[in-house]
């Protein structure tokens, strides 16, 4: 079809629409149908505050359920006895399965209804965090910290998608998100300030205790002040199936790949089981890509993720993913080796090192007012650009820092600057994936949006780390020192800990710099992500249909098609 061609929104039929370019067509209306429910019902002001608060708590739940419980490793590790290479897996446990199951609990959140799989996963944080407290022996706690993540991949896309559904387009909307992602930074601060508290003062076991109320309280809000999902039809059951060897592939995909980053940062790559369960991981996720593929050519059901996805609004789509990666590649590495930094080689204390990240909180909760404040006026590119160079900064005062300087020379400024990219991603990146984003497909779109950001994580871990040996190494060679592989960073000698933290934080920088290249490139475009009207196209499939006319014999083909699978 050329861009010559005229279309008439009354004869588009939703079974020829997934063979019509997106970036061909514009049409100003969004479909209506069974499944989809553009209109949110009227509330009044405290509901809508309370769905924010919600939604909100879901993500510093999120958060602070991995700080807290990091807060009190020490205390678990003593009492349950872990072996020294088990205890990082009290923390990546969680990690894991959350990241890795985020598509799955998207997709059923879209079909099922987004506030009954965001009610299963509160409960089930509550049931796995008590459960977390009686364990007695490590294997036990790792198994249901695993299981702990699986609430969280529950509540996290679907609170994006209730927010995308409760707020149209607009001020409501962009304050709603920028509130969202202020949860972020306030669930760092609450995870550690309660998380120390309790580990120091009650017990390691209060932690999980502290979480499971939390859950409990935002549980209960959201019951009571989330909408209800819309009610399923019989003419939607074939839009409500599940595509299970797709979800299968890209969970067991992102297992493995994840799983594999993660143990490579820690103990290298020179283990045969890493390099292969790399491998298997990436073949599966090219499987899924291939095999999605063929559930659009071949089956009537959707896939779990459609393809298309990723060339909406003229490839950007593709691209703000791309940004995701890169920032959280860079955000988070900056943050692992400066923290290694202030213990390992200034020697530290966790409570001091802690002190010198509390800008951190204090200032994503500030630039989340800014976005509120300016995402409806101001080119999303602006804010993308100005984050990605500013923590790119942060990571630059990191690799130059000087360790005779003061404080406030280095390590201030860039415990400021490191949010910018983070927030200023996150909120603009949310907004404008639930821009546009069909209104079915809006908590899977947004769990795509945050498995990237944990592959961006794992791989700028990796990467990060072989600069960081690689800098140790050359520095151990060029003063003739001997160093075991096995060597603590308290056996280092200071100076080839500090070469290694600086190459790490080079790494860091190169991650932020490409994260502002492709925004410079590809998002320069965007638009005002938080305004009604954006440069965005609408995709065709949310075109309003008319069912009384059929185009031609296309529809018939469609209709030949068998079902994957129906839940």
């Amino acid at each position: 079809m050329s861009k010559s061609d005229t279309l008439s929104t009354s004869r588009v039929d939703p079974a020829t629409a997934s063979t019509i370019d997106s970036n061909e067509v514009t049409l100003s209306e969004p479909r209506k149908d069974a499944n989809d429910v553009i209109d949110p019902p009227k509330r009044n002001v405290l509901r809508s505050i309370t769905i924010v608060a919600a939604c909100t708590g879901t993500m510093i739940l999120n958060v602070s359920a991995s700080t807290s419980v990091s807060m009190a490793i020490p205390n678990i590790a003593s009492e349950l006895h872990f072996p020294s290479d088990k205890v990082a897996w009290i923390v990546s446990a969680f990690s894991l399965s959350s990241g890795c199951l985020l598509l799955l609990f998207g997709r059923l959140a879209d079909l099922y209804g987004r506030k009954l799989v965001w009610l299963f996963g509160a409960a089930w944080i509550v049931a796995t965090s008590i459960a977390c407290s009686f364990t007695r022996t490590d294997t036990q706690l790792i198994i249901l910290r695993a299981m702990h993540g699986m609430g969280v991949a529950a509540m996290v896309p679907a609170a994006v998608g209730i927010l995308a559904h409760s707020f149209p387009p607009g001020r409501a909307r962009s304050t709603a998100f920028a509130t969202f992602s202020a949860g972020a930074p306030l669930g760092g601060a609450i995870g550690m300030v309660f998380g120390g508290v309790m580990a120091q003062y009650a017990s390691w076991k209060g932690v999980f205790y502290f979480i499971a109320g939390m859950a409990a309280v935002i549980g209960v809000a959201g019951l009571f002040g989330m909408d209800p999902d819309p009610k399923r039809t019989a003419s939607s059951s074939k839009d409500h199936s599940v595509d299970w060897p797709g979800a299968f592939l890209v969970t067991a995909g992102l297992v493995l790949l994840t799983f594999a980053l993660s143990e490579a940062s820690e103990t290298g790559w020179g283990k045969p089981l890493i390099i292969s369960f790399l491998v298997i991981g990436i073949l599966l996720l090219i499987l899924f890509l291939l095999w999605e593929h063929y559930v659009v050519t071949h089956f009537s059901s959707p896939p779990l993720v459609s393809l298309d996805i990723w060339t909406r609004d003229h490839g950007r789509f593709g691209a703000m993913q791309a940004v995701a990666f890169l920032e959280w590649a860079c955000f988070t590495t900056l943050t692992f080796w400066a923290i290694l930094y202030y213990q390992n080689y200034v020697r530290l204390d966790p409570i001091h090192t802690m002190i010198r990240f509390l800008p951190m909180p204090v200032t994503g909760v500030l630039i989340n007012v800014v976005v509120a404040l300016t995402v409806g006026a101001v080119n999303g590119a602006y804010l993308l650009a100005l984050g990605t160079a500013a923590t790119s900064t942060a990571a630059l005062l990191f690799a130059l820092i000087n360790p005779d300087a003061q404080y406030w020379a280095y390590g201030f400024p860039a415990a400021i600057l490191c949010v910018f990219g983070a927030d200023f991603v996150f909120a603009c990146g949310s907004l404008f994936i639930a821009k546009i984003a069909h209104p079915k497909e809006q908590s899977v779109a947004g769990a795509l949006f945050q498995t990237v950001q944990m592959l961006g994580t794992s791989f700028g871990l990796a990467i990060t780390t072989i600069a960081q040996a690689g800098g140790m190494k050359s520095e151990s060679e060029a003063l003739d020192l001997d160093i075991s592989n096995d060597a603590t960073a308290l056996e280092v000698p200071p100076p080839v800990l500090l070469k290694g933290y600086r190459l790490a934080q080079w790494a860091s920088f190169a991650f932020g710099v490409c994260g502002l290249i492709v925004v410079v490139l590809f998002l320069h475009g965007i638009g005002i992500v938080g305004s009604k009207k954006g440069k965005g196209v609408v995709a065709p499939e949310e075109a309003q249909p008319s069912r009384q006319e059929p185009i031609d014999e296309k529809v018939e083909e469609s209709k030949e098609k068998p079902e994957l699978s129906t839940a």
